[in-house]
């Protein structure tokens, strides 16, 4: 028999190790009753320590078969573990997944660091809200419900009937649905505010359709586009200008294209023009833009509004204008 007589286990906790001690009564190669991990268990002959696999067999995790049999009166003990399950953890170093519910009493950190990507993801395979985040009162003050974005007061209790909705003690101030943006509880659809843009155009000056040559000295074009309204302002100088002619004299590169609306529809823009300016009536100026157009086109106020022609501007003229017109 093999062994090292006066060796011992390695201790543990008392919940994991178990010690069984057999006072043999009649021969037997058989010690049942027990619970273990395979390769972790020891068995004592008499005081002699058995070798794992040479002495006894233990694979099953219940029992073990001794070599040779053990006689009556002799003393057996074996100490044996119960089976382990690594611990159902997640990593503080290298991150893991969580597959049920947590709860935080506490605050809770998500510090990104320099790392790119998502930070906070939270999602649901099924039905139902994915995250309902309520103040220490209980209170819903963030909510998603079936994809729907809820903010502000407690939100419980209601019908799914917006994307996102902001809220100041119990009144809803903003939403935003299919529609656009919407204030102050209004629902329809009509004072949806569905777009806002703002940025510079390219103007091209002509002879009717024709593009003049021109050097420019100061030019400045800028927009702002509210729902289906335009807001313009042209500010341009020329240096140097030929090319005119008796056309009417153009501004094309509006960045919008006016309504069309089936009817004659004119949109009447201010202008204050002066240095060179032949018209005499430089101060009566305007310019419009009608159906379906993208150009400006130029009057003189005088009962009849003569055209303003192209070669009614020369080297050095200038000219600014500014209005807004409405777009499809």
């Amino acid at each position: 028999m093999a062994g090292l007589i006066g060796s011992h286990a390695t201790v543990v906790s008392s919940g994991a190790e178990r010690k069984k001690h057999y006072n043999i009564t009649t021969t037997t190669t058989s010690l049942t009753g027990l619970q273990y991990t395979p390769t972790k268990v020891h068995v004592y002959h008499n005081g002699v320590r058995l070798v794992d696999g040479t002495d006894y067999t233990a694979t099953d995790g219940t029992s073990i078969t001794l070599t040779n049999a053990a006689e009556n009166g002799d003393d057996v003990v074996v100490i044996s573990y119960a089976t382990f399950q690594a611990s159902d953890t997640v990593s503080k170093t290298t991150g893991g997944t969580f597959e049920d519910d947590i709860t935080v009493n506490g605050d809770l950190t998500v510090n990104a660091g320099s790392a790119t990507g998502t930070h906070l993801e939270i999602t649901t395979t099924g039905a139902g809200h994915n995250f309902d985040m309520v103040d220490s009162s209980g209170t819903s003050r963030i909510r998603n419900v079936n994809g729907i974005l809820r903010l502000g007061a407690d939100h419980r209790n209601e019908v799914a009937d917006s994307n996102i909705r902001l809220e100041v003690d119990g009144s809803e101030r903003m939403r935003i649905d299919n529609d656009g943006l919407k204030f102050n509880g209004d629902t329809a659809a009509a004072n949806a505010l569905d777009d806002y843009e703002e940025g510079t155009w390219t103007p091209s000056y002509r002879n009717g359709a024709t593009e003049m040559t021109y050097t420019m000295g100061n030019e400045r074009a800028e927009y702002r586009k509210i729902g289906d309204t335009v807001w313009i302002h042209l500010g341009f100088r020329f240096t140097a200008l030929s090319g005119t002619g008796t056309g009417s004299f153009r501004i094309y590169g509006l960045p919008f294209t006016a309504k069309n609306n089936g009817a004659y529809q004119e949109y009447r823009f201010s202008c204050a023009a002066g240095n060179n300016v032949n018209t005499g009536n430089s101060d009566r100026v305007f310019g419009f833009s009608s159906n379906g157009n993208s150009y400006l086109e130029f009057r003189i106020m005088d009962g009849g509004d003569t055209v303003f022609r192209s070669n009614e501007m020369d080297s050095n003229s200038f000219m600014s204008v500014w209005g807004f017109y409405i777009v499809a």
